[in-house]
């Protein structure tokens, strides 16, 4: 994963989902304890922050 991430052989978004579709398969983590990893305070705030970004982006303001 962190040779994607690098290398962007995939776009970084879908780099960063890796984990939940590939640790249970592997069982390295149930699906929960990693879907959990994702379920942070910071991230929803970057999250809205990207979006207020983008729609600025489109909109030229």
């Amino acid at each position: 994963m962190a040779t994607w991430w690098i290398t962007e052989a995939i776009p970084i978004p879908a780099t960063a989902l890796v984990p939940i579709a590939l640790f249970p398969v592997l069982s390295v983590m149930d699906s929960r304890r990693v879907a959990l990893q994702y379920d942070n305070q910071n991230i929803y705030y970057f999250m809205g922050g990207f979006c207020i970004a983008m729609a600025m982006q489109i909109w030229n303001p």
